[in-house]
């Protein structure tokens, strides 16, 4: 515990300030009201406030968030344990709440805060040996190219989520169980002024009674928890519940949900199938994480390579890391940088000339005379649009 604390007090010094429109951001989804000229640093939610020193590096946004919640989870209510994905940590860190999902598509349900990616998780040992891995891919995050970035962070969702109360729940006590630890995670991190919160609380009283939904079926529920979800990505995209709040009305006044705008996925949405992490059929994790115990492990690292690939569920992702990225991980934590030069590639100046071409040869050998090379801004690649969802017309 101490020496996390000393890591935290280290990155204190990289502290990444807000800018004005983050803080726009954190002051909306804390309850705050338009104009905003009169609030500080101060008024924004204690979690943020506290945070913003640690949210440069993900090591410490991890330490700072995991004990956060742990320290704060109020003692009235069920203990469930929460795994912090990589890409819920860069939610925190970039304040993407909405997921970059301006749409409301199915594929991207778990980004960001939304019902699908704030589970409760139901498998202490697998999520301990998830957690394991992705701190252990974090802190080799920068060495790897960014095709593998992009797919491990996308990884680390699926794989969080497969360990928590995944899919649609189609029960009224699902619902609500789903709702009250999404209510008590948003006031844990966003304060008890939180906007969605005074609806999520209505409709979980609500959800305690069998009162109007007795005859309601599977997808019934199935609809209604999707149109909370776009409810929730709607506040998230411009700082108004409203839209939320009208399918609060709709419920509470015996209405049954839209089904118009539900995908079709929803209604088809399989249980997911745990397998903890780093293992072939089993919850063994030496025969990922111990190279050096001895003969054992090492048929079960071959017949883990030699294993055909098991295709996920319909619906879902990849559920656990793959061999082949554990393995990169490991490569790239000891790796050393390399160089590479035309020599390598071809032995004699016709060839690389021919490979590389003569401009490439002549910035290489440093005798262009003349020629000026230089790189237009448009062959830099796509340009990252900014992190803030633009608001969809519900």
């Amino acid at each position: 515990m101490q020496q996390n604390q000393n890591r935290l007090q280290d990155d204190v010094t990289w502290a990444k300030l807000y800018a004005n429109y983050e803080r726009t951001v954190l002051l909306l989804a804390g309850g705050q009201h338009l104009p905003f000229t009169a609030l500080t640093d101060e008024d924004l939610p204690v979690f943020f406030k506290d945070f913003q020193p640690f949210r440069n590096k993900t090591s410490s946004a991890r330490l700072f968030a995991e004990r956060y919640l742990t320290e704060m989870w109020p003692n009235d209510r069920p203990q469930s344990p929460f795994l912090f994905t990589t890409e819920m940590l860069k939610t925190f860190k970039e304040l993407g709440f909405c997921g970059s999902d301006p749409r409301i598509t199915y594929a991207l349900r778990e980004r960001g805060i939304s019902l699908f990616s704030v589970l409760p998780q139901l498998h202490d040992r697998t999520s301990d040996a998830l957690r394991n891995q992705m701190v252990q891919y974090e802190s080799t995050h920068d060495q790897h190219t960014p095709q593998d970035r992009a797919a491990l962070d996308a990884l680390s969702v699926a794989s969080g989520a497969s360990i928590g109360a995944t899919g649609v729940p189609s029960t009224r006590l699902d619902v609500r169980d789903r709702l009250d630890f999404f209510a008590t995670w948003l006031r844990i991190f966003f304060g008890g002024d939180m906007p969605l919160l005074a609806g999520l609380n209505l409709i979980i009283m609500a959800l305690n009674r069998d009162t109007h939904t007795s005859n309601w079926t599977p997808s019934t529920w199935h609809a209604f928890f999707w149109n909370l979800h776009r409810g929730i990505r709607f506040f998230f995209q411009d700082g108004h519940p409203d839209w939320f709040n009208r399918q609060v009305t709709k419920f509470t006044d015996g209405d049954g949900p839209d089904r118009s705008n539900v995908p079709l996925e929803v209604f088809r949405t399989p249980p997911a199938r745990v397998t903890p992490p780093g293992s072939v059929g089993s919850d063994d994790m030496s025969a990922l994480t111990d190279p050096s115990s001895g003969s054992t492990t090492s048929k079960k690292r071959k017949a883990a390579e030699r294993a055909p690939a098991t295709p996920p569920p319909p619906g879902r992702g990849a559920l656990t890391f793959p061999l082949q990225f554990k393995q990169d991980i490991d490569r790239a934590s000891v790796a050393q940088k390399a160089s590479i030069t035309a020599n390598m590639l071809a032995d004699t100046p016709a060839k690389r000339s021919a490979l590389l071409g003569p401009d490439f040869m002549c910035l290489a050998n440093g005798n262009c005379h003349g020629i000026h090379a230089h790189i237009d801004s448009t062959h830099l690649g796509p340009h990252y649009e900014h992190w803030h969802c633009h608001p969809s017309s519900p």
